[in-house]
């Protein structure tokens, strides 16, 4: 480790000794750099076993950049403690799990199987989806455990109507997780941190065992997990925490950046550290940013420079409503390629998942490809390699009955819902293993389902034996989808494939992933590969093990700002800055301090320009109303923005026409000329709508609240709904399935599936 390469700040922080220490690092400061020269220099000054450090990072791909950062300067590392607050606790589960209670062999539950188990509960329950959305149901068990509220407790509590019925299912959620041995993602939490508690044994040679532990992003971390720090940690004086007050933007999953402030009191001997210097972004980026977040009233002062050029004013820009808004992005990009730009230099970051709609619909139009949130199309949620995961999560967890549930009938074996939904019902008894419940459930079936049942039995029988017999992966895999002739069913089905690859190559490279984990189980000395391997993909939230499915990097990202947290663009545009959307409507002074923040991080995305877009109107959730420019517009500085900056009678508005552009150097040099209608008073949203000819966004149907969603359709894969006309058994959808690909259908034929919501990031 070369110390020499680093700033002063930087190197400061890396040769800390003597005490806890806090690094602040604002976006661009070279934090990463950081986090591992200092892994390094412990492990090289004080000659330690990899796995006396304990590291912690936001997420895993973080943790991976980590891994093979370290092993670039110390070939053949073995990082057993490098992973998210999730994979270190499962880990640690895994090794002690006889002291918490567990089986070896329990599987973690994903937020898909989640949300299926959560929809039986509610079928069974008789409560319908209309009373209890089973999303807000998982929501509120999740709020639940991380306050350490269990069933027992929530029964004598006085809770009425809703909360009362979602108590009540809570109760069973848990009953069901224990009877297939499974734990869900707050599980891996709260047990490691019970289980620390009180074992004091346990605890004393975990804090001997751990000379230092990092934590990366700091001010995300919620209660439950600080409490899991202070367990880890010998005498609160070696750790190192590195984080940025300015950028906590996960309250609503429970992160407190009070942690982050109270950390000097807290902890022993803390050194605080800044690292000042931006290295990412433009000095009129990095000012005016600077400026916006100086008027948080708590916050650590940091004081922050750029290294970079002036660059060019961050521009303000508005635009008569959201049409207007989506083509002229649209436009910009388009011209900014032509003239020898690239695609995926561009971002385009939005408060809410609603936004992306006319956005899409501007792209597609004008043949731009994009993709639309963080990671495009995630392997692992693929429906095909989702009914293989279920299958293997039984080969690894004899007792898993909620992954049965899914693979009954898949490849089809003539088993009707009625046979389902029985099977889903039969009490546990003894707790037998799923084969076992097969072959029971099979002496109660008509002769023509019986043999099937017992075949599938026998096939689960098989690949249970192998994983207990530590057959490599590659092996189990190809052995399961060839015995349950799984390759033939997906021939048989009708061609296509969502994200433009073949069902049965996702089969081929299902097996090539399984290759490439054997050989880095091997190398790492992992043991129990299968279920190592299960939690790798219950545990990623994003598609880094196996990519993007789509093979096409060259795109514009749309992304809300909640999934841009992390990454950096060359150009961004952050639209809708409006109050009601940034800050989001109905929070109160604690929330506004947090839109405050997530405007810091949009902004602090882009290296090169910045554009910040707002309307004079906007329809959204199927009202078209009149916009007032964000608040926070206000709080920017005079120096570094050009454009139409906001006065305070904006907030009123004045009616606009169509934008004009006339094409520059830059993607975002481009003069935009906002016309105001001659001597024009303010028109109301419907007659101005009303003006303007071949709007895709007539605002009277109320079903246009759909505009905005995201679905799944079992042939075209993923899409935004962009518009929807008529009503009734005539209502039709517009749905965007990528650049240039809109498909018109019928909403009562369109056999789709309704993913995540117009909602908040």
């Amino acid at each position: 480790m070369n110390s020499e390469d680093l700033n002063p700040e930087q190197r400061e922080a890396v040769l800390h000794e003597g005490g806890a220490l806090l690094v602040l690092a604002p976006a661009g400061s070279g934090k990463t750099r950081v986090v591992i020269s200092r892994l390094l220099h412990l492990l090289e000054k004080y000659d330690l076993p990899e796995d006396r450090i304990m590291a912690v990072t936001f997420t895993r791909k973080a943790a991976g950049e980590l891994v093979s950062r370290i092993r670039e300067a110390r070939p053949g590392a073995r990082l057993p403690w490098v992973g998210t607050f999730h994979a270190i606790s499962a880990r640690f589960l895994r090794e002690n799990a006889d002291r918490a209670g567990l089986p070896s062999s329990f599987t973690v539950m994903d937020g898909h199987d989640q949300r299926f188990l959560a929809r039986n509960l509610l079928k069974l329950s008789g409560v319908s989806e209309d009373e209890i959305d089973p999303k807000q149901l998982l929501t509120k068990i999740s709020q639940w455990k991380m306050r350490e509220e269990t069933p027992e407790k929530l029964e004598s509590s006085a809770l009425f109507g809703p909360l009362r019925q979602m108590a009540v299912l809570y109760a069973a959620y848990e009953k069901r997780l224990a009877e297939n041995q499974v734990l869900d993602y707050d599980d891996l939490l709260i047990r490691c941190m019970m289980l620390l508690s009180s074992d004091p044994l346990l605890r004393s040679v975990c804090q001997s065992h751990f000379a230092y532990i990092l934590v990366d992003e700091y001010q995300d971390t919620n209660p439950v997990q600080e409490k899991l720090l202070r367990l880890f940690s010998r005498d609160l004086s070696n750790i190192t925490v590195v984080g940025d007050d300015d950028q906590s933007i996960y309250r609503f999953r429970g992160a407190d950046v009070g942690h982050i402030h109270s950390f000097p009191k807290e902890y022993r001997n803390v050194k605080r550290v800044v690292l000042r210097t931006n290295y990412r972004s433009t000095d009129s980026i990095v000012q005016v940013s600077a400026a916006l977040i100086s008027k948080a009233p708590k916050r650590f002062e940091k004081d922050v420079v750029s290294t970079g050029i002036k660059g060019e004013p961050v521009e303000l820009v508005r635009f008569s409503d959201e049409r207007d808004e989506a083509e002229s992005i649209a436009k910009r990009i388009r011209d900014h390629v032509a003239s020898g730009g690239r695609f995926s230099d561009h971002a385009v970051l939005f408060r809410m998942n609603a936004q992306s709609g006319p956005l899409e619909k501007a792209f597609s139009e004008y043949s731009i490809p994009h993709k639309v949130g963080s990671s495009g199309a995630s392997f692992f949620d693929r429906r095909e390699i989702r009914d293989l995961m279920a299958y293997f999560r039984i080969l690894v967890n004899p007792h898993d009955r909620l992954s049965l549930v899914r693979i009954l009938n898949v490849p089809s074996r003539g088993l009707g819902e009625k046979a389902q939904e029985r099977l889903a019902t039969i009490l546990p008894g003894e707790n037998p293993t799923v084969p076992q419940l097969l072959k029971n459930f099979a002496y109660e079936s008509n002769p023509r389902q019986a043999p099937k049942i017992v075949e599938l039995a026998q096939i689960l029988e098989s690949g249970i034996s192998r994983v207990q017999e530590r057959c490599s992966l590659e092996l189990t895999f190809s052995r399961l989808i060839a015995e349950i002739g799984y390759r033939e069913y997906l021939e048989g089905l009708s061609e296509g494939s969502d994200g433009g690859v073949g069902r049965t190559a996702l089969l081929d490279e299902l097996l090539s992933l399984a290759g490439r984990f054997d050989q880095w189980a091997k190398t790492e000395g992992v043991l129990d590969v299968a279920s190592r391997f299960l939690e790798e993909t219950a545990l990623s939230q994003d598609d880094s093990l196996a990519g993007d499915a789509s093979g096409v990097s060259d795109r514009v990202s749309l992304l809300t700002i909640h999934q841009s947290k992390g990454l950096e663009f060359p150009h961004v545009v952050v639209c809708g800055m409006e109050e009601g959307i940034l800050p989001i409507r109905g929070r109160d002074v604690t929330d506004v301090e947090e839109e405050r923040r997530l405007f810091y991080v949009a902004m602090t995305r882009a290296s090169k320009t910045l554009s910040l877009t707002w309307c004079l109107s906007r329809q959204l959730f199927g009202r078209t109303q009149s916009a007032r420019p964000s608040r926070f517009l206000f709080d920017l500085p005079a120096f570094g923005i050009c454009g139409d900056i906001p006065k305070r009678q904006d907030q009123i508005g004045t009616p606009m026409r169509q934008a004009s552009y006339t094409a520059g150097s830059g993607p975002f040099s481009q003069k935009t000329v906002l016309k105001k209608a001659p001597n024009a008073s303010y028109p109301s949203p419907a007659k101005e709508k009303s003006e303007q000819v071949g709007s895709s966004f007539p605002t009277e149907n109320r079903h246009h609240e759909k505009v905005g969603f995201r679905i799944r359709h079992a042939r075209f894969g993923e899409g935004t709904i962009v518009s929807v006309s008529g009503s009734g058994a005539d209502r039709e959808l517009s749905i965007s399935f990528g650049p240039g690909n809109i498909k018109k259908m019928l909403e009562r034929y369109a056999n789709i599936e309704w993913l995540e919501s117009k909602g908040a990031g």
